[in-house]
């Protein structure tokens, strides 16, 4: 039940891709085959199937964004009464 959630926020939030397969041991449950859950996968499972030197230059883009997002994140938080109406007390 738990697993059979977490297959559909995966699949809901396209961060995994999912192929139903057949149980080699005959078994009545239902398996599903998954990519691993490696930020390299994730990028494989957004853009397509790419060469190396592209999917190398996208994951570095993608990384620098989340820097530079937590950094302006850390400095939004840190900033004190940054933007406030009211005398900061």
């Amino acid at each position: 039940m738990l697993g059979r959630a977490i297959v559909a926020v995966l699949g809901a939030l396209h961060l995994a891709s999912f192929e139903a397969v057949a149980d080699p041991m005959g078994g009545a449950e239902d398996l599903v085959q998954m990519s691993n859950l490696t930020l390299i996968n994730l990028a494989l499972v957004w853009f397509g199937p790419c060469r190396e030197d592209a999917l190398c230059s996208r994951l570095l883009l993608l990384q620098m964004l989340a820097v530079l997002c937590a950094i302006g994140l850390s400095f939004l938080l840190a900033t004190p009464c940054s933007g406030a109406k009211y005398a900061c007390t």
